[in-house]
């Protein structure tokens, strides 16, 4: 996030899906400058990177980690 040592952020987490079925868990925290609301995340199909872009802010690299788990 390219923040200072305790710089504070938001913790986001949200279900994705597809028809109609639960696909996958995802956790987000951003800075917290970059205010995401509920509306915004649980718009259908939201891309996070297009509601950054909306803010004014390009996301130029991102890690993200995928591991699969046993339901």
């Amino acid at each position: 996030l390219n923040l200072s040592k305790g710089s504070e952020v938001s913790c986001h987490e949200r279900l994705r899906w597809s028809d109609n079925s639960p696909i996958g868990f995802q956790r987000v925290y951003c800075p917290l400058h970059l205010a995401l609301t509920r509306d915004e995340l649980i718009r259908p199909n939201v891309s996070l990177y297009q509601l950054f872009k909306e803010k004014g802010y390009s996301v130029k690299n991102a890690n993200e980690t995928i591991e699969s788990v046993i339901a």
